[in-house]
């Protein structure tokens, strides 16, 4: 397992909770009656997803800050680097999943065809940019909108650095709100002009939702520049993140759930804000440590590690439970096949895939580095 002492335990917290509600949001209608399961599938799902989010905008935006910062090095050599970086700590996971998810609806599903040009985006993450994607690897649309911020944002901030020849904080500031006021407005006219369903329509489309990783890019420049205001609020951030994802939360509940309700509120600002209250809790989260070694933190720490392997495997999981060769077994113990296979099968993927992957990367960046000394 890595080094549990190199790891910050409060994010590590936050991330076995978002997956944590992705679970429960998949898994539901193995353990509550069957006129609870979308609207809970959409609440946990909704979190869940959301809480990653963020988490990622804080992850790349603390890389991206110390990188652009350096007085030392050519910014799009360091780009180049970063988008290396990311594309070999994400990519090689997705495309193995990506495959094994073509092998399994071909097997399944006998309305699968995998001549459909329709599939082919997935590949490039473009089956979700403005019409909702196929039924097929349906948790592929975050990771569409993810990789196309690791892509996008970097090269605004190339352009506005070039474009304004202002201060580098400035600079960087002046990127984070091209996306969150782009991505708002480009909510707005879809509520205004189009009659888009919540979900499919406006959650899962790719470029309208991009700022919610910017809320979190927002969160990592707050540290990194205002690092008193950051220890000292978070006490505060943390009272007001809470109180305002509860408000949010029930307003979502009792709008979209409840009331059956899709108004312009819920398809625009509601977004914003409530990446705004998640990154309200990271001062506070961060901090949280653990000195001590115990059975809970080894846990909490290896979901964490396993989490985006848990994050793609998982649903091919509970297709292949969900196919009628299972149907004689129970919800529960369907559900106790499902965690330890989910669980057992994340950690070899993590062990023997993802972190060769991660390793060979770091191999391949020092070799160059020596070639270049």
């Amino acid at each position: 397992m890595d080094k549990i002492k190199d790891r910050n335990y409060g994010m590590d917290v936050l991330r076995a909770m978002a997956i944590t509600f992705v679970i429960l949001a998949h898994i539901d209608d193995y353990i509550v009656p069957r006129q609870w399961v979308d609207p809970l599938t959409d609440l946990f799902g909704f979190i869940g997803v959301e809480l990653f989010f963020v988490l990622s905008g804080f992850l790349i935006g603390t890389i991206l800050l110390k990188t652009y910062n350096r007085q030392s090095t050519a910014l799009p050599g360091e780009i180049r680097t970063f988008w290396i970086r990311r594309w070999f700590r994400t990519l090689p996971n997705y495309y193995l999943v990506l495959a094994l998810y073509f092998i399994a609806y071909y097997l399944l599903e006998s309305n699968f065809y995998l001549s459909e040009k329709s599939y082919l985006l997935f590949f490039v993450f473009l089956e979700n940019t403005f019409t909702p994607q196929p039924h097929f690897f349906n948790h592929a649309w975050s990771l569409a909108v993810e990789e196309w911020f690791y892509l996008s944002f970097p090269i605004v901030l190339l352009a506005l650095n070039f474009l304004l020849k202002k201060p580098k904080q400035r600079v960087f500031l002046y990127t984070i709100f091209t996306f969150l006021l782009a991505c708002l407005l480009l909510r707005i006219v879809f509520a205004l002009k189009l009659h888009v369903h919540w979900d499919a329509g406006v959650r899962k489309i790719m470029p309208l939702r991009l700022d919610a990783i910017g809320f979190g890019v927002l969160t990592a420049y707050v540290k990194y520049y205002y690092q008193q205001i950051w220890q000292k609020n978070k006490l505060r951030f943390l009272i007001a993140g809470i109180s305002a994802m509860c408000l949010l939360t029930a307003y979502y509940i009792y709008t979209f759930i409840i009331e059956k309700e899709e108004g312009f509120f819920l398809k625009t600002f509601f977004f914003s804000l409530f990446s705004m209250s998640i990154a309200l809790i990271f001062p506070y989260a961060e901090a949280i440590g653990s000195k001590k070694d115990h059975f809970l933190k080894r846990v909490i720490t290896h979901v964490s590690i396993i989490s985006y392997s848990i994050y793609l495997i998982h649903p091919l999981l509970i297709l292949i439970l969900n196919y009628k060769t299972f149907d004689g077994i129970t919800g529960p113990i369907k559900l106790i096949i499902l965690l330890t296979a989910t669980v057992g099968i994340s950690t070899l993927q993590y062990y023997y895939f993802e972190k060769p992957m991660t390793d060979l990367r770091d191999n391949l960046q020092q070799k160059g580095m020596k070639a270049y000394s």
